[in-house]
């Protein structure tokens, strides 16, 4: 599971369901309300499988990711989202223990190589 870390508020919208629209409108599953260079439907995720992608809905001021003006583009981890002015990060869901502390997320993937091994990439989270 994945959430779209909002940089400007510190504030997190877990991703769920198939499709996210984000927007100025109170109708947008993430309401930018308070941001006045966001279109009412400025853009939406979708979700196939286990990938995320972005697409622009023909907004005013255009959406970034990684300082590039997109249309459409599959996020990956770590990407940094720009809508006017509020900024996200693509970021995995960390796991918590119970006593609430971010534990490790592991993302493995086969290895592309005759070996059959897996790469591995580790994140840590630290609790807010």
């Amino acid at each position: 599971m994945y959430h779209l870390l909002e940089k400007t508020r510190n504030q997190s919208h877990p991703l769920t369901g198939v499709v996210v629209e984000i927007g100025r409108s109170v109708d947008c599953t993430i309401s930018l309300a308070h941001d006045l260079k966001v279109s009412r439907q400025h853009a939406r995720l979708e979700r196939n499988r286990d990938e995320w992608h972005l697409l622009d809905l023909g907004s005013a001021n255009g959406t970034y990711v990684n300082d590039q003006k997109i249309r459409q583009v599959k996020l990956k981890v770590g990407d940094r989202i720009r809508m006017g002015d509020t900024v996200f990060e693509f970021l995995p869901l960390a796991s918590h223990d119970s006593e609430g502390e971010a534990t490790r997320v592991d993302v493995t993937r086969p290895d592309s190589g005759s070996t059959g091994g897996k790469l591995s990439r580790w994140f840590e989270w630290f609790r807010r």
